[in-house]
């Protein structure tokens, strides 16, 4: 048997992975998940390794993306 998504989180309404990207903003079009992932969770970062493809982007919407010595760096920021 297969349960549905909402099975498992009944409260949610919108399901994920109803946005698309353009694969010519990411570069490589196995990136783009990504993307919209962030993006649809409001995320404030993006955590990559990716320099080529995603972290060139520096930020899409509100979504910082940085890879993970950046992202440290800002967690010890903000608990100063």
């Amino acid at each position: 048997m297969v349960l549905p998504p909402t099975a498992f989180c009944p409260e949610q309404s919108v399901l994920p992975g109803t946005l698309s990207v353009s694969s010519a903003l990411a570069r490589d079009v196995t990136d783009t998940k990504w993307l919209a992932i962030a993006l649809e969770a409001d995320a404030d970062y993006l955590v990559t390794l990716d320099r080529r493809h995603l972290q060139r982007l520096k930020s899409i919407g509100q979504t910082k993306n940085v890879s993970p010595r950046a992202f440290l760096r800002a967690l010890d920021r903000s608990e100063k």
